[in-house]
């Protein structure tokens, strides 16, 4: 016959002795329910005090298994767990702490709302300014999650709005001299919404998706102090994420999840004003922004973990992680042109120290993907001992090599059957990615799209005013174009990890732990000028400033 597993049901075992801390196979620490209660309410000031939380060296942010994107609410959290000297397989990051987030199962009714708002009431003035600046943010959260079919299909819906604007205060002069005492409002206005379902398509496997919008608006930026308000922009981003997660028991003791997320990202920032560029130097900086810039990129991630035991001794995880993106970038800025001008004396008599221009466009357009094989075992020696070892292997399509394999190992031992202590350690070697960033400066700056145009006036002041890029005694004053390009045998950065920790539990609610870290980096990036000036030609003369390349 056939039994049915029961939806939820939970079992807390109260007894005397607190569990052994040598027990735990991995440096690991998990918030209790009251820590979880005390943090705070909004998805953004959470993730500041949980990495504040993780000590040093940054975090990785994992909810539900997949990483990065916006956290839930805290109401939302089931547990909160901090996983350091992290020497397993399926880690890429060296150095860093895991931070994993589970939400809690939406079996039960449940919601939340949370409103703030801040006003200027106790804002005190500006000491240069005669009246009070005014500012001001508005913040809603709802939320509500519960079962759709009792025991088979849930959902969570969460709604976050945030309006805020402040007024920066303009200390410039204007062109007669006379100092300004008005402000420009900035405005941030910021939305979204997440919807997730989960679903369970047998006693054994469940789905799991969730859809993540924002949107941010931001006017008038860029003003205040010697920046006067033509010389505002605006700046916008959107953000989409889709989130796929198929989770399976097979066989009674193994278990499969496949994981997928999408992310599309938009940011969009052009001027007010499309007039050239005024600065006078410690008086005001006036006419456009200069700035002109779209770009998107679009993301998958594709993983995979099979998790299985061999006898009872051996816990094994093999997987892979497979990433592509795509980056477009536009960008125009500069176009129509910047003057500087020493002093308000010179402005008025129209004698410019300096001038620039970009002239051209980046317009930018590539692919980049990589991916990560492992294999780990977390094997028991020993009641005493557990060993922990592994192997990955990373590439990606703008490295030739494909064949970069990273040890990992961990060990913990409590010493002589101690139930109240534990020595950790382990080794690890890490790859870090070569990031899509630096593969596009050598898109942007490759001597050939643009050409970034600058003038020292000087003693030729009249020259600037009948200055012309095409012109050849012009160009003759311009500086030449730069060029950034990659080495045509790029490798992988490594990271060498290596850590051993001490944990010693002195009473019931009090454990102490010192540990050492080592981090040694090799193979690293780094950018050389390969076109500095040398010494002289003609043989021992000093440097002169030629370069191999004048161009």
């Amino acid at each position: 016959m056939t039994l049915r597993i029961e939806v939820c049901k939970e079992e807390v075992a109260v007894t005397t002795e607190t569990a052994p801390e040598a027990s735990r196979s991995t440096s690991t620490t998990t918030l209790s329910e009251e820590e979880i209660d005390a943090l705070p309410d909004d998805p953004e000031e959470l993730a500041e005090a949980l990495s504040a939380m993780a000590g040093p060296g940054g975090a990785t942010f994992f909810m539900n298994g997949f990483s990065g994107g916006r956290l839930p609410n805290r109401d939302e959290i089931r547990s909160i767990r901090f996983r350091q000297n992290n020497y397993a397989a399926d880690n890429h990051d060296a150095g860093r702490s895991q931070i994993e987030i589970i939400t809690r199962p939406n079996t039960n009714w449940g919601g939340n709302l949370n409103t703030n708002f801040g006003g200027d009431t106790f804002t005190g003035r500006q000491p240069h300014q005669p009246d009070e600046t005014p500012s001001q943010e508005r913040t809603v959260q709802f939320g509500v999650r519960g079962p759709v079919v009792a025991g088979k299909t849930s959902f969570n819906f969460n709604v976050n709005g945030n309006r805020r604007y402040n007024s920066n205060p303009i200390i410039a002069l204007d062109e007669s001299g006379n100092r300004r005492t008005d402000s420009a409002r900035s405005t941030n206005d910021q939305t979204g919404f997440t919807l997730g379902l989960e679903h369970s398509l047998t006693g054994n496997q469940s789905i799991y998706v969730n859809f993540q919008r924002s949107e941010n608006e931001g006017l008038n930026q860029g003003v205040g102090g010697f920046n006067v308000p033509e010389r505002a922009s605006t700046r916008l981003n959107d953000s989409n994420q889709l989130r796929f997660r198929l989770q399976g028991v097979i066989g009674g003791s193994m278990l499969n999840e496949v994981r997928l997320q999408v992310n599309r990202n938009g940011n969009e920032q052009f001027s007010l004003s499309g007039a050239p560029t005024i600065v006078v130097q410690d008086t005001f900086t006036s006419g456009g922004a200069g700035v002109s810039s779209n770009s998107t990129t679009d993301r998958f991630e594709l993983a995979d973990n099979f998790d299985f035991n061999i006898g009872t001794r051996h816990q094994m995880r093999v997987g892979f992680l497979l990433e592509g993106a795509r980056f477009t970038n536009f960008d125009e800025r500069n176009k129509a042109g910047t003057w500087t001008y020493r002093t308000l004396e010179d402005f008025r008599a129209d004698l410019p120290q300096q001038f620039s221009q970009r002239i051209g466009t980046i317009d930018t357009e590539f692919t980049q993907y990589q991916a990560g094989f492992y294999w780990s075992d977390e094997f028991r020696l020993h009641r005493d001992f557990t060993l922990g070892m592994g192997v990955r292997n990373e590439m990606q399509s703008r490295i030739g090599d494909r064949l970069n394999l990273m040890p990992r190992f961990g060990f913990t031992w409590a010493p002589f059957g101690s139930q109240r202590s534990a020595i950790r350690g382990g080794y690890g070697l890490f790859h870090d990615w070569y990031e899509s960033s630096l593969y596009d400066q050598t898109l942007r700056v490759n001597g050939i799209s643009v050409r970034d145009v600058r003038v020292t006036c000087g003693e030729f002041n009249n020259f600037c005013d009948r200055f012309d890029v095409n012109d050849p005694a012009s160009a003759a004053l311009a500086i030449p174009s730069g060029r950034v390009q990659a080495h045509p045998d790029l490798q992988m950065p490594q990271v060498h990890q290596a850590s051993i920790s001490y944990d010693r539990q002195i009473s019931s609610n009090m454990t102490v732990q010192t540990s050492y870290q080592m981090l040694r980096g090799r193979n690293q990036m780094r950018s050389r000028n390969i076109n500095a000036p040398g010494p002289d030609p003609d043989g021992d003369g000093p440097l002169r400033g030629l370069r191999p390349n004048p161009q």
